[in-house]
């Protein structure tokens, strides 16, 4: 009756039968996005959302993610709500609505704002998307895109429960009327309901029965969830420019570089060259062309010294953005020093724009064959990207380059333990050849203790895997504490 009154409904309908094979349909991701496309004639936004999908795929249709985000954009555009008179949702909105705050998390086809990312969660938290209220109840949980809130993270990881919960009793309900589409989303609920309630009660009945039988576990499950989320937290995690850095006092690396720390001395280096771009930056009495050139030469020092001492504000962000751009242009894509070092800083600046950067920085791996740096930023983006393999063949041909690079030995020992099919074995090795050329209070050495941790205790093959699991969990710790140690924010999660 819907379909025959609502030819927007009917085509995105018939759409989805195209593209799932339903009801002896065979399955035609082209013409479901003839479908679809006709649906969005009539404004439609589930055809809009659905569109986008394929888009983003490549079903179909030409795999276009800009196009992808265009279709998202108009869809949530549109009111949430059918009309005030059948206030019901407007099925598509709040799902692009999700699907932009993805977008924007993840840096796919847009650059990578977890600012912009938490508004987009949270307007599709609003209209009932129970995934988008886990999102953004995870991003206040880690404090990223907004200011950490435990308690408001906890109400709206309760809440994405609770969407989903009516959720399931709606298409109950309309199961019972014999709604065949009801029918299918129930069983979805049902099964993911299924399996959450499973793995709850399994965990729970091990754990029951382990302390039941040996009370002094308890002490052991409570290693095992701190290193739980030691692993967990070890994982690679983009991070936006703009996000909130650990500020580097200059009397602080003084006083430590003055007692004798190597990378206090490195941080201090990095951050002079940094301070000198940004008074450059704000010089109003050079030219235009001398003051680019002089601050992409200051900047890309800082860069490739030590980066994480970069503090740009969104504004100058902008200017610099601008600046780098300006000497690209002077420089004709010809070889020169200047043109290699803007290279450098555009690389940087634009490192949330993932695909789009990975492909600049092949350019730049061709043009400039003997520069490590494009090399190390492009294995970390492809690390960002979950392409560990192509991550760590960057990162090898790196250190052909610059035999013993501390960060290069250390990006290695890190893909080497996200790579399905390496042996833990080679590894821990890897891990143990950056600790024999990493100074003792370098920013990476606790991360380190504690990934070699997690490789112990996950190996079952040797006969003292929790004790030495135990010992290198124990010296991330001493190396935090380690008084020659420069404080920085760890991913290491502390209660």
């Amino acid at each position: 009756m819907i379909r025959k009154h609502d030819p927007g409904k009917d085509a995105v309908f018939t759409g989805h039968q195209y593209r799932d094979g339903d009801d002896n349909i065979k399955q035609n991701y082209e013409l479901a996005a003839k479908f679809y496309a006709k649906a969005i004639a009539l404004g439609n936004a589930a055809g809009m959302y659905n569109l986008a999908i394929l888009h983003q795929r490549g079903l179909g249709i030409k795999k276009d993610i800009r196009m992808a985000i265009q279709l998202l954009e108009q869809a949530a555009s549109q009111s949430p709500i059918m009309s005030d008179k059948f206030p019901v949702p407007n099925v598509g909105v709040a799902e692009a609505e999700h699907s932009l705050g993805l977008h924007y998390e993840t840096g796919v086809g847009v650059e990578m704002n977890y600012h912009k990312a938490s508004q987009w969660y949270q307007r599709a938290s609003d209209h009932g998307s129970s995934t988008a209220a886990n999102n953004l109840g995870l991003m206040y949980g880690d404090g990223r895109g907004v200011s950490k809130d435990l308690i408001k993270s906890e109400q709206l990881l309760r809440l994405s429960a609770v969407h989903l919960q009516d959720a399931e009793r709606w298409c109950q309900r309309a199961s019972d009327n014999n709604n065949m589409v009801a029918k299918t989303l129930l069983k979805q609920y049902q099964d993911a309901a299924e399996k959450e309630r499973e793995h709850f009660n399994y965990n729970e009945r091990i754990k029951r029965k382990v302390l039941a039988d040996e009370p002094h576990a308890a002490k052991a499950y409570s290693v095992v969830n701190d290193f739980t989320k030691v692993i967990q937290s070890l994982k690679p995690v983009p991070q936006p420019m703009g996000a909130k850095r650990r500020e580097f006092s200059y009397a602080i690396l003084n006083q430590y570089s003055l007692k004798g720390s190597i990378f206090a001395q490195r941080l201090l280096e990095a951050q002079t060259y940094f301070v000198r771009a940004m008074l450059i930056l704000a010089k109003d009495d050079i030219a235009d062309n001398e003051r680019d050139v002089h601050f992409v030469k200051e900047l890309s020092a800082s860069i490739r010294i030590e980066h994480i001492v970069i503090q740009l504000p969104e504004d100058l962000h902008k200017e610099a953005k601008l600046a780098v751009d300006r000497v690209l242009i002077r420089c004709n894509s010809k070889q020169s020093e200047l043109d290699e070092n803007a290279r450098v800083c555009y690389g940087y600046l634009h490192m949330n724009s993932l695909e789009s950067t990975i492909a600049f920085l092949t350019v730049c791996i061709q043009k400039y064959p003997k520069s490590h740096f494009f090399l190390e930023l492009r294995g970390s983006l492809y690390g960002f990207l979950g392409k560990f393999d192509q991550g760590l063949t960057d990162v090898n041909a790196a250190l052909q380059l610059v035999l013993n690079d501390v960060m290069l030995l250390y990006d290695r020992a890190a893909m080497l333990r996200l790579v399905k099919h390496v042996d833990l074995n080679e590894t821990i090795a890897a891990y143990k050849r950056f600790f024999e050329y990493s100074p003792i209070d370098h920013c990476k050495v606790p991360e380190a203790y504690y990934a070699v941790a997690s490789c112990y205790f996950v190996d079952n093959a040797l006969e003292n895997n929790f004790q030495l699991s135990e010992e290198y969990y124990d010296k991330g710790i001493e190396a935090e504490k380690n008084n020659y140690h420069v404080s920085y924010h760890m991913n290491r999660i502390t209660n």
